[in-house]
């Protein structure tokens, strides 16, 4: 049984990608978590601050991309 989320850094509204993690994590604490953005200035400081055991995918990025991104995710144990 895998649950992954996949979510952008910079989101509309004043939520963050890493809070909803941080919050989804509070309901399932082996949730997977990969992030996107396409941001390069914050992604650099972004990256640092990740939710830990997290994966992170750069923008724009093809299907193959993402699909590889997606299994190695997975794949990873917490």
């Amino acid at each position: 049984n895998y649950s992954l989320l996949f979510t952008d850094l910079v989101m509309p509204g004043g939520l963050h990608g890493e809070e909803l993690a941080r919050k989804a994590r509070v309901l399932d604490p082996e949730l997977k978590v990969l992030f996107t953005s396409g941001y390069s200035t914050s992604t650099r400081n972004l990256r640092d601050a990740l939710v830990a055991d997290s994966h992170f995918l750069n923008k724009p990025y093809q299907r193959d991309q993402l699909l590889m991104s997606i299994r190695d995710t997975l794949d990873r144990s917490l």
